[in-house]
């Protein structure tokens, strides 16, 4: 009898052993299948298949990264290089790490170059996702929960479209997420510190904005300082120069031809502070931008960016330093009359990580999980715009014209080439700004027909100008010359 009970124990216990290893092997098959889910989507979304470029920014970093090369040097400024745009032949260091990171992509023409960097821009945005996955999983955020905000991260649109262009956004998505999975580990103060300065030493020799993911240790630097004054100064001291050191290798002539660095850094500056058409509306002010920032992260981000209820005294250290940073980077920009939503990209991702990452009330995940689908909405709209650029507008202006249209460039001639074009139809871009609108009274007659472009509702924004604007159309109403 007690033969017969104790081989029924030992059943029961090898079958509870068997669901165990059962239910242990699904639940990293579901965990596996999460991870290949998220990095799919997150390639499909950034996949280019279109030749040339989308924009002519892209024009720049081939161009000064092969005259490096050519010359054999490292002298980064623009105006040395022989192929660059007209327009950005200046004395300009802007980009500088990016254009040095673009050497090892060179291919024999530009279109393939571009290509080359873009396929790079996959690699450095998969990259961040790792660095930011185990950065939260360094903060104790469950397996679910990072899956969760890894999935906003692949379908954030503004990401999704810096991956189709050539330019040094995705080289400083991944280096900031570098900075946040550096603030994350387990180590010395003094080795994090050091590193994470060095780091965001070379993405401040592309931008000097990037210097703001320093605010990520804010949070751990004032706790120190209030505990232990003379190391902090100290460590402020050492990653002061490790930020330098980092500047220094990525951006060498800035020290050689200081006159180059700062003639570049003042016309940046004024076209921030005055306008840059069309990507400003001139005469706004901070409030007007500040709702046109709003704007842009509902529309774009659904409300990912509002919808943040964030438990900030139990979050670790970085969390709160991310946090405190996307608010500086909006409301700085929010003072600029210049919008581009690159320059907000940082902060767009910072609070997608704390929105999404962090436990919240059930009604704001139904709220977050409806922002995620208007991005995965808009990043598949950016895809399809980006690969299949100008040809959905062609067929629809073969399908209501009979034949393809030529627009008119510069804007601000449409009204004599209107007047002088014999019997044709011209297509007028209008950006949505004030400039578009001063053209139209200039014009003084209605359009025959206007197609609106996806992104029309959010005037002077890249997604705008570059992917596809809204169209007007005119007949000529004066004789040829």
């Amino acid at each position: 009898m007690s033969l017969d009970l104790l081989d029924k124990t030992t059943r029961k216990q090898s079958l509870s052993k068997c669901d165990k290893t059962s239910n242990t092997n699904n639940l990293s098959l579901r965990k596996f299948v999460a991870l290949a889910f998220v990095a799919i989507l997150f390639i499909i979304l950034r996949i280019e298949f279109s030749d040339g470029p989308i924009n002519v920014d892209e024009n720049i970093a081939p161009s000064v990264a092969r005259s490096m090369v050519e010359r054999g040097d490292f002298n980064g400024n623009w105006r040395l290089a022989e192929n660059i745009m007209p327009y950005f032949k200046r004395d300009m260091h802007n980009f500088y790490s990016y254009n040095l990171f673009a050497i090892p992509f060179l291919k024999p023409t530009e279109n393939e170059t571009i290509a080359a960097l873009r396929s790079a821009n996959i690699a450095l945005q998969l990259g961040a996702l790792a660095f930011i996955w185990f950065a939260m999983k360094n903060g104790g955020i469950a397996f679910w929960r990072r899956f969760y905000t890894s999935t906003a991260i692949a379908v954030l649109p503004t990401m999704a479209f810096d991956a189709h262009l050539a330019r040094a956004e995705s080289l400083l998505y991944f280096l900031a997420a570098a900075v946040i999975f550096v603030a994350s580990v387990n180590r010395s103060v003094l080795l994090r510190w050091s590193l994470a300065a060095f780091i965001i030493g070379v993405g401040t020799a592309s931008k000097l904005t990037f210097a703001a993911t320093a605010i990520i240790f804010l949070p751990e630097g004032l706790k120190l300082l209030r505990n232990e004054p003379t190391k902090t100064i100290r460590l402020l001291a050492i990653s002061a120069l490790a930020m330098l050191a980092g500047f220094a290798a990525t951006s060498p002539y800035t020290f050689i031809e200081p006159n180059v660095f700062f003639d570049g850094l003042g016309r940046l500056m004024r076209q921030y502070s005055t306008q840059h058409l069309p990507h400003s509306n001139p005469g706004t002010g901070m409030l007007d931008w500040a709702s046109h920032l709003v704007l842009f992260a509902v529309g774009i981000s659904g409300a990912a960016c509002i919808a943040i209820r964030t438990p900030l005294r139990s979050s670790p250290n970085w969390m709160i330093g991310l946090s405190i940073m996307a608010s500086v980077i909006y409301i700085y920009f929010a003072t600029k009359p210049v919008f581009f939503e690159r320059n907000i990209s940082l902060a767009l991702l910072a609070s997608i990580i704390v929105a999404f990452s962090l436990p919240r009330w059930r009604s704001t995940n139904l709220t977050l999980t409806a922002s995620l689908i208007v991005m995965t909405y808009w990043s598949i709209n950016i895809a399809l715009l980006s690969s299949s650029r100008g040809s959905q507008i062609t067929e629809w202006e073969i399908n209501k014209f009979g034949m393809a249209i030529d627009r008119t460039w510069p804007l601000t001639g449409a009204a004599d080439l209107l007047s002088t074009c014999g019997d044709r139809i011209i297509g007028v871009s209008d950006y949505g700004d004030v400039t578009s609108q001063r053209i139209k009274n200039e014009i003084g007659i209605e359009p025959m027909a206007t197609r609106n472009g996806a992104f029309s509702k959010l005037p002077t924004s890249t997604l705008n100008t570059y992917l596809e604007t809204s169209i007007d159309y005119y007949q000529c109403y004066g004789g040829s010359k």
